[in-house]
């Protein structure tokens, strides 16, 4: 068992330390930067890369934080209704924050249905600016996953 964690640890460590980046394309135009380690090239930053959350030296920040996101979401998410009923449940979305801090790149991985995920993805429109994510001093735009929980 102790051969076996050790084996895993010292894979994990080389896959995220190992290599300067590990890119995932997601599509023709997204590409996004999923683990990173400090290397010369990270001085020349490509402009058009997303960064996930795990790449960044200091990630994105919601105006107050996650307390102040929360609300801001239940302030702003009417939920839909069931035959007079609220739905309950997570919605999962990702959104791109923006080296200006606007959110661009709305995707609602899990939809509940009922209209959750068109609500979902209008209330994240509404969202304020973030303090953006930053490798070496510098603002990137960055993958950011946003969970909805609905009472």
């Amino acid at each position: 068992m102790k051969k076996l964690f050790n084996s895993f640890f010292l894979f994990f460590i080389a896959f995220c330390f190992g290599q300067p980046k590990y890119k995932q394309i997601i599509n023709d135009s997204i590409q996004v930067i999923v683990c990173t380690a400090p290397s010369d090239d990270m001085n020349n930053l490509n402009e058009d890369v997303i960064y996930n959350v795990l790449g960044v030296e200091v990630k994105p920040i919601f105006p107050g934080g996650w307390i102040k996101l929360d609300e801001f979401v239940k302030m702003n998410y009417q939920v839909p209704l069931i035959n007079g009923q609220k739905i309950k449940g997570k919605i999962s979305t990702t959104v791109t924050i923006e080296k200006d801090g606007n959110i661009s790149n709305i995707s609602i991985i899990k939809d509940l249905g009922y209209g959750s995920g068109k609500e979902a993805e209008r209330v994240l429109m509404m969202m304020p600016k973030w303090t953006p994510a930053m490798v070496n001093g510098k603002p990137v735009r960055c993958l950011y996953a946003i969970p909805i929980q609905l009472p």
